[in-house]
């Protein structure tokens, strides 16, 4: 059993005045017992221990943001010389603020059965963050824009699960084979009453930007809700019980003959950044002094937002704008009826799923003026009120920064399998490494990065080009990054 216990005092916590609660203590306990050293277990039973500790860690916040001073600034006045002035942070501070503190918690068993043949490692943790520390938005009539104080609390719970198993073992051959799991989710347990009903995470936001897609955090939600304002919008039927309750809602383009969804411009949850299922795989066969080893990993679940696979689809540069394009692709083929258009026959037409809005007028082929209000968008083109909506035109709307709308084509639940290293390697022989005055010489080669097996990326876009690990942007894909494979030889010898 080890305990330690450490005390720090912070000049970040510490005000001007000598105040603040600038001292901190915390401790922590880790114990361990080997049970199959103590228990009577059978010759098959290897090994047994069980671990489990407690800890908790205190921390601060950045210098100086407790007593800020004042930036220097400067203007030039018109004959050349300088004005210098002072500016103040406009950032309010809680005389009351504490330091964070994590309590965290594991306990751990490992098993090893039939001579370490098969092979158990299984943890679970939960971790507490208490009073981190934040800024809260203020109103601007304040005089200041925000207060820097203790926003609330997460918790932070998963597994991790390791499997060894052996199933050939014989004097010149040996398989092994590793398994590893991990899953964790983080909570909100509490949050400061001035962030409303959830707090945007960095720099993301739910009702602008290229993604209108934002990270945000609520209280009793998973840190790292992703939220937007752009789904298409859903019909509401005068009847509860009419099928086409919940169906989006189409617009309509009159000079373009065509339509495309509508933003319903209300926020609301569209998917988590946490994935299901993340793991990986490992097999290792040695043959006398020759080895090899293949490495993959997958992760099932959670959603990416690509600007890449968004613009490349409305601009018509990606395999998801193909789409209707040609009948190849499902495009429909029709002869167009509209005077200007002089009996043209088009092969790129696409029926939208969707149903127009109440009183949306549309000009029909015969040049007369039609209400479509309620129809499906194949009901009005079974009736002649409208021909299908060309691809290049549907793709462009769905798609675009004015008009677009979350869809499959950008928007995506992420499973990838990688086949993520293989090695080969083989020591010479004694008599070899001998000659050359050496106890052993090695070659190998290793190949990392290959490829992936199963990728739902939209395009099959490298899945793993995100823009980082935080919950605030490892969701968003900015720019395309292809996937890079390395190879590396390797010559190793032993004197």
């Amino acid at each position: 059993m080890d305990i330690t216990g450490r005390n720090d005092w912070s000049s970040a916590l510490v005000y001007s005045d000598g105040t603040g609660n600038y001292s901190y203590f915390y401790p922590s306990v880790s114990t361990s017992w080997l049970f199959s050293e103590t228990l009577n277990a059978p010759d098959w039973f290897s090994f047994g221990k069980v671990r489990l500790s407690w800890a908790q860690v205190g921390n601060d916040t950045d210098p100086y943001f407790l007593n800020p001073g004042y930036t220097i600034g400067n203007y030039e006045l018109d004959n050349g010389s300088f004005v210098y002035n002072n500016f103040k942070s406009t950032t309010s501070v809680d005389r009351d603020i504490k330091p964070e503190r994590k309590n965290s918690f594991e306990v751990g068993l490992d098993i090893r059965l039939f001579e370490n043949r098969l092979g158990f490692d299984f943890a679970y943790y939960n971790e507490n963050i208490n009073n981190q520390i934040d800024k809260v938005p203020i109103p601007q009539e304040s005089g200041v824009s925000d207060l820097l104080t203790n926003i609330g609390s997460l918790q932070n719970t998963g597994v991790e699960l390791k499997v060894n198993v052996s199933p050939v073992r014989t004097t010149n051959f040996n398989w092994t084979s590793t398994f590893n799991y991990w899953n964790n989710t983080t909570k909100v347990t509490d949050l400061h009453e001035d962030f409303g009903a959830y707090k945007v995470l960095g720099d993301t936001y739910v009702n602008y930007g290229n993604y209108r897609i934002g990270s945000v955090a609520f209280e009793g939600g998973d840190y790292g809700v992703l939220m937007s304002d752009i789904l298409p919008k859903k019909y509401v039927a005068s009847d509860p019980g009419d099928p086409k309750n919940g169906m989006p809602v189409l617009a309509w383009s009159d000079s373009r003959r065509g339509a495309y969804y509508e933003r319903s411009y209300e926020v609301e949850e569209v998917g988590k950044i946490q994935p299901d299922f993340e793991g990986s795989w490992d097999n290792t066969f040695t043959y006398k002094n020759l080895s090899l080893s293949i490495l993959i990993d997958a992760r099932f679940g959670g959603y990416v937002a690509s600007y890449a696979n968004r613009y490349g689809t409305a601009y018509g540069w990606l395999e998801t704008s193909l789409e209707g394009r040609d009948p190849e692709y499902g495009g429909v083929t029709w002869t167009s009826q509209y005077g200007d258009t002089g009996g043209r026959t088009y092969t790129d037409g696409i029926i939208p799923d969707g149903v127009f809005a109440d009183g949306q007028m549309v000009t029909a082929p015969s040049g007369q003026q039609v209400d479509v209000g309620g129809m499906t968008y194949r009901e009005a083109y079974e009736a002649g009120y409208v021909e299908p909506t060309h691809a290049g035109f549907y793709h462009y709307f769905t798609n675009s920064w004015g008009q677009g709308v979350i869809n499959d084509s950008w928007f995506d639940e992420l499973s990838y399998i990688a086949l993520r290293n293989i090695s080969i390697g083989y020591n010479l022989p004694k008599r070899v490494a001998q000659s050359l005055k050496a106890q052993n010489l090695y070659v190998g080669f290793n190949a990392r990065n290959l490829g992936y097996l199963y990728n739902t990326m939209p395009n099959h876009m490298n899945p793993e080009s995100l823009r980082g690990t935080t919950s605030d942007a490892s969701f968003l894909q900015r720019s395309v990054i292809p996937n890079t494979a390395t190879y590396t030889f390797t010559l190793s010898v032993d004197f």
